[in-house]
């Protein structure tokens, strides 16, 4: 069984979300691990808006690791004209 890649989104505004639904920050670990735990895999994808705070987007990162990713990759789109 193949699942749809797992991909964490950082707005410009500094909020995370997963699938369209917003995450707070101080939840961040715990639905990363809740996530993986069902998922059995942990690869997560990073998709940040280019404004969003260098911070916040760090953060994402840590937490991820913390939760048990064991691959991070980053998503990027190409620049529009």
């Amino acid at each position: 069984m193949t699942n749809a890649p797992l991909v964490l989104t950082v707005t410009k505004g500094g909020e995370y979300s997963i699938a369209k639904q917003v995450i707070p920050s101080a939840e961040l670990q715990a639905k990363l691990e809740a996530i993986f735990e069902a998922r059995g895999e942990k690869e997560l994808f990073l998709r940040a808006d280019e404004e969003a705070p260098y911070g916040v987007v760090v953060q994402a990162m840590a937490a991820a690791r913390r939760a048990g990713a064991t691959r991070l990759g980053i998503v990027t789109e190409e620049e529009r004209s």
